[in-house]
């Protein structure tokens, strides 16, 4: 009898992540190692070895040894670094473009479709469910799920951009530690966001009448003193040192979200009278996380503020805020469409689902999102999917006055500004929320730059002076009689 697939689900994500800890120790996986650290058979091993071949996940080394496919890794982990993962888990390695790519190819078909079975994704990818999905009509409403029906069919319009403002903005972050000779580790967490302007002019973007901005501004503060920085530091602790690792994950997040908001309203307050509608990389209401230490619980707070004083600004100039996921993981459509269906069809999340059953220009009905534990409280906020090519994004607003008009306006405009991504990691969507990823990837880039030179050699100094004095000390020492 088969594995069902929640268990093998389970399994083959723990294996995933053994795999990364032993080769990091090893330099090398194999399945006599495997199979001592997960307590399974070495038959077992191989077959799900072979699965993680087959998924590209691991590449064989020769002489029965794997290794990790660290190229791919670290694009995935690029993805999932929205939120303080410890471990990756299968479902962000099984994501829509990879699929495209492996069923495009004959040889890898019936491989991928055999895993797709033990996983339960099989009946997901069939033409039965498809078009059952895309005639289902829901009359009004069925829980979140509003509208006339599921699947609403090339409803996106290609409409002209012509003496229009389009914005966009998007964050990032990345955490480095930085040990000072052995007795002291910093951990140092960057941030940076980018906003965009884009002017079209018969359906050209014209560069020239477009503004940027990014921020923090590398700018030099000679002759500027006195320069007052805030309070960059904060103090995280906890009697279980595991737990860093999370608390600055969940804070990095924060941090980022804060600085987005602050870019988004300072963009809004300078130049809303452009446009009606303002374009964000990310989900627009804060991400939940229940937080109890004082300092986490400072900067959620300081976070919420923020999304409500954006919120407040947009309305007070009736301009949409949009918030735009490129990789979505919620399942909140794919689980309502199978109680509405009556039977199961898949264990995987809303984006990997609706790769198979929209088509280009094809939106899904409204959602209408609940409050979610450690979300701040919002009233009227939807969300609907959106497929540009072979590329899913959700959008999620909060509605100033009709939901079904403004889903109507975000659904053109993002269709007509979408493009393909120009470059790994720069996520699909509209191409000024492309611009501004880039732009605030750059920033992040020179900043990490210019402070990892200075903290490099402030520890060198400070590690050499360290040394001097204690070797002064010594040689005090052996001068005056006393034993070393």
């Amino acid at each position: 009898m088969g594995k069902v697939p929640a268990t093998y689900r389970a399994r083959i994500t723990f294996l995933i992540n053994i795999c990364m800890e032993i080769e990091a120790k090893e330099g090398y996986i194999d399945v006599h190692k495997l199979a001592e650290e997960t307590g399974l058979t070495e038959r077992a091993i191989r077959d799900y070895i072979n699965d993680l071949l087959t998924l590209g996940i691991l590449n064989y080394a020769g002489t029965g040894k794997y290794t990790v496919n660290k190229e791919w890794v670290n694009e995935v982990l690029k993805e999932v670094a929205l939120g303080p993962y410890i471990q990756l888990k299968l479902d962000d390695f099984i994501n829509p473009g990879y699929i495209q790519t492996v069923l495009g190819a004959k040889t890898l078909e019936n491989k991928v479709k055999r895993i797709f079975k033990k996983l339960n994704l099989e009946l997901a990818f069939s033409g039965e469910i498809r078009e059952k999905v895309r005639k289902t009509k829901i009359d009004g409403r069925y829980g979140p799920l509003i509208g006339e029906k599921l699947i609403y069919e090339k409803s996106a319009r290609n409409i002209a951009l012509d003496d229009i403002y389009v914005p966009g903005s998007a964050s990032c972050r990345n955490i480095n530690n930085y040990g000072a000779h052995y007795f002291a580790v910093l951990s140092v967490v960057y941030l940076s966001a980018g906003c965009y302007i884009g002017y079209y002019e018969k359906n050209i973007l014209n560069q020239y009448r477009s503004d940027s901005r990014v921020v923090p501004e590398l700018i030099s503060f000679r002759g500027k003193e006195p320069f007052l920085p805030g309070e960059p530091f904060y103090e995280l602790s906890t009697d279980f040192p595991e737990l860093l690792h999370v608390g600055r994950s969940i804070a990095a997040r924060y941090l980022e979200e804060i600085l987005h908001y602050q870019l988004d309203i300072k963009t809004i307050e300078e130049h809303g009278d452009k446009f009606d509608i303002y374009f964000r990389m990310g989900t627009l209401v804060p991400h939940g996380f229940v937080v109890k230490a004082k300092k986490l619980v400072l900067i959620r707070d300081k976070c919420h503020e923020l999304f409500y004083k954006l919120v407040g600004e947009a309305k007070k100039r009736k301009i949409l805020v949009v918030g735009v996921t490129a990789f979505p993981t919620d399942n909140i459509f794919l689980k309502h469409a199978e109680r509405l269906l009556k039977f199961k069809v898949a264990e995987t999340n809303d984006m990997n689902f609706l790769l198979n059953i929209l088509d280009d220009g094809d939106t899904t009905c409204l959602i209408e999102r609940e409050r979610e534990k450690g979300r701040p409280p919002v009233e009227d906020w939807y969300e609907f999917y959106l497929k540009y090519r072979n590329y899913i994004v959700r959008f999620d607003f909060i509605s100033q006055k009709d939901p079904w008009e403004e889903y109507e306006k975000i659904r053109d405009l993002a269709y007509s500004s979408a493009i393909v991504p120009p470059a790994p990691g720069i996520p699909p969507g509209p191409g000024i929320v492309s611009t501004a990823q880039a732009l605030a990837y750059s920033n992040l880039g020179q900043l990490r730059r210019s402070i990892e030179g200075v903290l490099k050699a402030v520890f060198q100094d400070y590690v050499q002076q360290l040394q001097e004095e204690r070797d002064e000390k010594r040689w005090e020492r052996i001068k005056n009689g006393e034993e070393e």
